[in-house]
């Protein structure tokens, strides 16, 4: 990242801004593919980022302070939003696929500053490397699939680039992008809970490249940026713990404490599966053309490759995640494309320095690159077209929606004496963001108490207080009707059918099916409780 002191040829030019268009509308059209799906978790910021802009403070129960969501600057835009009326799930949408173009474009930008140096300079980025990062990022199923989902994940990857590009230019005297690296990365931790390891991996690739001399940046200015850092991201620490009562986010508690050997063995697993959408091989190889070089590599290379590994650990640790499409790896993609594209350099010179011909180079470079691509293609193909083709069929979120309307009209239409409308259920998202009601998380996300019992988020159980909660309505996915049977086994859901004191005390009040038949279904199950109070009347609004 240097400051060119070369003059570029017409053709560097016209190579260059011809690969960033190319590979913007790929980016865009491959995005544009998953227009329009979502799932049920965007809904839970949603719901609180309405709450705050009708002045109901940053919480999902009015008058409940727990901290459900783990992306505080990306809910305080959504309320933002909300507040200027624009509605929420098309503004997501919209939102998160600017803010993956915007990461196109800004490894482009970067490579093309790499791409600047001294001509003939050992190391200098060519724009065939350039191609082969970027035409890698275009091609990335999670950035592409979780640009348009309603998640932050992609503002998220935004930030954390650039807290990274500005760290590099820091390493080489150079200004930090407007706010700095302190900025950015304080952004990026509020973000996202792991986004501290951004931070971290800022620390360490700063201090290394202090060490071995690589480094214009002096040891005050980086003392300073640390303080700079550490005091931002400790303000909201501070105002988490008076606002919510805790040092932590309640979605820790619900989805990480589970044994570490657990975690361990479903990360290990979701990696395995990731990793072909991360393009493994051809990752394999550029991480491994980096740590080879990291003497002479770029600091926006060796910290993007920093953070690339610091992203795997984290999804190791967490034990991955249950939503598909590597939600967890999307993030590091941009960071991924600059290392490629790096490592492609590095193959270029070493294989001249080695006198391999041009034919065997390219050939060997085109192996592996296509076989990446092709694994990159098999994995998404396989994780996201059941997902699409519920979506087209109107089965997928669309059916949680029709079941929050449909509960908002029957509570309007039948009223409760005691006022007692809570609604309880295992999904935290679509069905309370249009229903309206007041919320008991069986899943934890939401409620502190059973964020706190034992196991892993889905399977935490403590019938006992969902009884003293007497909830007025239950909403639970199911495996089959007859036998009634929860789709979790060993869940909150499970537990509630196995106690008689449900059988007796709630009916079945209506019944959806969740899916297609041609693709996937089950039958999903609202239940009412059988004690009316006096006063309750009414008529099915169906």
């Amino acid at each position: 990242m240097r400051e060119s002191n070369h003059s570029w040829s017409l053709w560097d030019r016209l190579a260059w801004w011809s690969l960033g268009l190319a590979v913007g509308l790929i980016a865009w059209s491959h995005a544009e593919y998953y227009d329009g799906w979502s799932l049920d978790d965007p809904y839970i910021s949603y719901r609180y980022a309405e709450n705050l802009a009708r002045g109901h403070g940053l919480v999902f129960n009015v008058g409940e302070r727990v901290e459900g969501y783990s992306n505080f600057t990306y809910t305080l835009i959504l309320a933002a939003a909300a507040k200027a009326g624009l509605d929420l799930p098309a503004f997501a949408g919209a939102f998160g696929l600017v803010c993956a173009l915007a990461c196109v474009w800004g490894v482009w930008r970067m490579l093309v500053t790499l791409a600047q140096g001294a001509q003939g300079e050992k190391g200098r980025i060519h724009w065939t490397d350039g191609a082969l990062g970027l035409i890698t990022l275009a091609l990335s199923g999670p950035l592409a699939f979780w640009a348009v989902g309603g998640l932050e994940t992609p503002f998220y990857a935004g930030l954390s680039l650039l807290g990274l590009w500005a760290a590099a230019r820091e390493t080489e005297g150079r200004g930090g992008l407007l706010l700095g690296s302190a900025g950015w990365l304080a952004l990026t931790a509020m973000s996202r809970p792991e986004g501290v390891l951004c931070f971290g991996v800022v620390l360490i690739g700063k201090v290394l490249l202090l060490a071995v001399g690589r480094s214009r940046e002096s040891r005050g200015r980086l003392i300073t940026r640390i303080a700079a850092f550490c005091l931002l991201w400790g303000m909201v620490l501070v105002w988490r713990r008076w606002y919510y009562g805790d040092w932590l986010p309640n979605t820790y508690y619900a989805k990480a404490t589970h044994p570490l050997t657990e975690r361990l063995m479903t990360g290990g697993r979701y990696l395995w599966s990731a990793g072909w959408l991360w393009g493994s091989a051809l990752v394999v190889f550029a991480v491994g053309a980096t740590a080879a070089t990291w003497r002479r590599a770029p600091a926006l290379v060796i910290l993007s490759a920093g953070y690339g590994g610091a992203t795997a650990w984290f999804a190791l640790w967490a034990g991955g995640d249950w939503m598909p499409m590597g939600r967890f790896i999307a993030p590091a993609v941009p960071m991924t494309a600059i290392v490629v594209a790096w490592g492609g350099s590095v193959w270029r010179e070493s294989a001249k320095a080695w006198g391999m011909g041009a034919g065997p180079r390219w050939g060997v470079l085109i192996v592996l690159v296509l076989g990446s691509w092709a694994g990159m293609a098999a994995q998404e193909r396989v994780e996201a077209r059941p997902i699409m083709a519920l979506y087209r069929a109107g089965a997928l979120h669309q059916q949680y929606i029709e079941v929050g309307r449909w509960l908002k009209r029957y509570q309007q239409d039948h009223s409760s004496a005691d006022g007692n409308n809570l609604l309880a259920a295992g999904e935290a998202g679509i069905v309370p963001y249009y229903s309206g009601l007041p919320f008991l998380d069986l899943g934890g996300l939401i409620d502190r108490h059973i964020a706190r019992q034992p196991g892993a988020l889905h399977y935490k159980v403590d019938v006992d207080y969902v009884f003293d909660r007497s909830p007025r309505f239950v909403f639970m996915q199911c495996r089959s009707l007859d036998p009634l049977r929860a789709y979790y086994d060993g869940g909150m859901d499970a537990a509630l059918l196995a106690d008689p004191r449900f059988r007796r005390q709630y009916r079945i009040l209506k019944k959806w099916t969740r899916g297609a038949p041609a693709v996937d279904a089950n039958p999903m199950v609202l239940f009412e409780r059988r004690l009316r109070k006096p006063g309750e009347t009414g008529k099915d609004p169906s």
